[in-house]
């Protein structure tokens, strides 16, 4: 740990009695190699001002000043200056006040005509020292409070993308019921697969929780193939349609008839792309639509934001597949950073951006591309986009 002591200590004494400032003059040159700097405020007013003006190390009050008194002077000067230490000075017959500062969150007192220089010189270099391990463990305690919150919510959160592929599997397993007595073997055997699906799909979430992992540990990869992008899109619309009929939502797939193929890793590319239907499905509202697009460009397709054509600079071919809703949306403000939040500690627990962005994120630039998203802003949906270079 660093030695606290600055080479030069700026000390401001609010005293507006000559003969106690100069007593404190005094005191300060008797210290050894003195590091002390003095700064005199003559009334809490100016002292207030000084504070403004130039920031000092610690100050050293007398709570009875011309133009104030008692602990509503330390308030005020605490008020002004909450991260500077404070040191009362006091008359002896004002022990008990003094006391009471300190319950206010002065860090020492000094009576005077019993101070000299040690005295003084370790009130005000431990005032420093004790307040800077007082915002010290101030900052460790809101970090602690914010990680037990982030843990809260990454249970939640969990458990909530969990219950995606659970719901689908009951939907399906409800569909296979009324199918044996109403449809023929090609239904059951459709819904069957859904279900297979889905089950595939909740030890892909615990696939997730491992990529996580090894996205913090840098050691992510992708296998790339070639493939049709329209064929992943198809097939991971059809994986999840137990889950979009029971939100009463339409799927519409606005895709070149041309094949659209890239050489990528064909099951994490299917990974981003569900990952992206579902946190649209989460945001939206029943009965609407949300829009899968898929079309090749070269280089950056027109309507991409500046940030993206910066860091996204190669001339080549690429596959940019588009996921459109109409639900919660997010600020313009938060579009660039939408995608470095792992959840939203202040969204309901079905609104929250999970592992699923996070990981497509990684999907992407992975593969040398790039995502982002767009929004008009809250309950005015969401564009979410994801450029691959396509070999």
């Amino acid at each position: 740990m660093n030695n606290p002591v600055k080479t030069h200590i700026k000390v401001l004494l609010i005293e507006d009695n000559p003969g106690d400032v100069r007593l404190i003059w005094e005191i300060l040159s008797e210290v050894r190699n003195s590091p002390f700097y003095l700064d005199v405020a003559d009334s809490l007013l100016n002292g207030l001002n000084a504070i403004e003006k130039n920031r000092s190390d610690v100050i050293l009050l007398d709570l009875s000043l011309g133009d104030s008194n008692g602990i509503y002077t330390l308030n005020r000067v605490r008020d002004k200056a909450p991260d500077i230490p404070i040191v009362i000075l006091t008359g002896m017959d004002d022990e008990v006040t003094a006391i009471k500062a300190l319950k206010e969150g002065a860090q020492d007192y000094l009576v005077k005509g019993r101070t000299d220089s040690d005295l003084l010189k370790r009130a005000l270099v431990y005032a420093i020292e004790r307040n800077r391990l007082v915002h010290e463990l101030e900052e460790k305690k809101a970090t602690l409070e914010e990680q037990d919150a982030v843990r809260r919510n990454f249970t939640l959160m969990l458990f909530h993308e969990l219950l995606i592929p659970a719901t689908s599997i009951k939907s399906a397993m409800l569909l296979i019921e009324k199918a044996n007595e109403h449809a023929g073997a090609e239904d059951r055997n459709m819904y069957a697969d859904v279900v297979k699906n889905n089950i595939q799909r909740l030890f892909a979430l615990l696939d997730d929780l491992i990529d996580v992992s090894e996205i913090e540990a840098g050691n992510f990869t992708v296998k790339k193939e070639t493939c049709d992008i329209g064929e992943l899109i198809a097939r991971n619309v059809m994986d999840i349609k137990a889950f979009t009929d029971e939100k009463k939502l339409e799927i519409k797939e606005e895709v070149n008839n041309d094949k659209i193929e890239a050489s990528v890793d064909k099951y994490r590319v299917s990974q981003a792309i569900t990952n992206l239907i579902i946190n649209s499905v989460k945001s939206s509202v029943e009965n609407s639509a949300i829009i899968i697009t898929a079309k090749k460009t070269n280089g950056v397709p027109a309507n991409a934001p500046d940030y993206v054509r910066k860091q996204y600079t190669a001339d080549m071919e690429s596959i940019c597949i588009g996921v459109k809703d109409s639900g919660s949306g997010f600020s313009k403000k938060t579009g660039k950073e939408v995608f470095d939040q792992l959840f939203s500690t202040n969204a309901a627990p079905d609104k929250r951006i999970g592992l699923g962005l996070l990981i497509t994120k990684n999907i992407v630039s992975t593969h040398g591309g790039i995502m982002w998203a767009e929004s008009e802003g809250e309950n005015k949906g969401a564009s979410f986009y994801m450029l691959l270079p396509a070999k």
